[in-house]
Formats: structure tokens, C-alpha cells, sequence
């Protein structure tokens, strides 16, 4: 059974579950199908975050989809290169970090084979913003997520490394 789930717009909390009206396999192509028109109609660079969990899998496997039809169909410009991103904050489990790995190895093949012009690289914070130097030097408390609290953690090591990735590409 296909399920809707429908959010709060102030909290982001599930309100209602209800039954989807139109199929998973039918929504995806809605999907792959709309990054074609938006990617036709603008030719722009898209940059897709990757995390390696569940949800940026389905994002990205969606955005290869349609880039790989539009470049079989002949309609992807060559001259625009697309990015896919992840962060390394140099503290992940190392389980993760291979598997991360071996997601952006899989997306360079497949981009190569497909004909899409894609880079797949790591964002990696600066040695001076990362937490061996900020926290085991003594520069930072460790963030702890909690009320009121800043998280400098996801800004300082992912969120401004990935944006410099994103300026590099621009």
C-alpha cells in the first residue's frame, strides 16, 4: 500500500497518513520527468547533496535517471557539468564512509557510461575548522543537540564545505 504523508508546514510533524492517490512508480516518473522539463527548458548545473542515506539515494538515483534520458534522447547540453556532493566531516564511521565511497565510484561510472558531464566529489572541512583541531585542541566544547544550542558542528563541517564546493563548480 502506498502511503501520503502529509506535514505540518510550521513543525514538519506527520499530521495525517492517508492512502497515495497516484503509485509509487508513477510519482517517480512525475519526478524524472519534471528535472527533464526544468533541465530543458533552463540548462543549468543541478548539484545533488548525497548522504548515502535512504532519502539522497532516492533523490539522486532520479536525477541520474533523468539526465541519463535526456542525454540518450540527445537533449542534455554537454557543456554544463553537474555535481553531486557529500560531506567527510573526518568523523564518520568508517562503514559509512566506504559506502559513501563506493555510491560516488558508482556515480562516475555511471555518469561516464550514460554521457552525463558529472563530478562526484567529498566536501571536507578545512583543517582549522575540524574537529580534531576545533575540539581535541581545546579551540570548542563538542556540540551536543539540545535547546537554543548552536550547531557550528553541521555548519563548520558540512554545510560551509559544501558550499565552497559549490562556488568552486559555479
Amino acid at each position: 500500500m502506498n502511503l501520503a504523508i502529509n506535514l505540518d508546514t510550521d513543525t514538519a510533524m506527520p499530521t495525517t497518513f492517508e492512502p497515495a492517490s497516484v503509485p509509487l512508480p508513477e510519482r517517480v516518473r512525475q519526478a524524472i520527468d519534471l528535472l527533464k522539463a526544468i533541465v530543458s527548458v533552463q540548462p543549468t548545473s543541478l548539484v545533488i547533496a548525497y548522504s548515502g542515506g535512504k532519502d539522497s539515494t532516492a533523490v539522486t538515483s532520479i536525477t541520474l535517471a533523468a539526465l541519463a534520458e535526456l542525454a540518450q534522447e540527445g537533449r542534455l547540453p554537454t557543456d554544463i557539468e553537474h555535481l553531486a556532493v557529500t560531506s567527510n566531516t573526518g568523523i564518520k564511521n568508517p562503514v559509512i564512509e566506504r559506502h559513501v565511497g563506493r555510491h560516488l565510484r558508482a556515480m562516475r561510472a555511471f555518469a561516464a557510461e550514460a554521457g552525463i558531464p558529472l563530478k562526484a566529489k567529498w566536501a571536507m572541512p578545512s583543517l582549522a575548522e575540524s574537529w580534531q583541531v576545533s575540539v581535541l585542541g581545546g579551540r570548542r566544547q563538542m556540540a551536543w543537540p539540545s535547546e537554543g544550542q548552536s550547531q557550528y558542528c553541521s555548519v563548520d563541517w558540512k554545510i560551509k564545505p559544501i558550499d565552497t564546493l559549490k562556488r568552486q563548480h559555479a
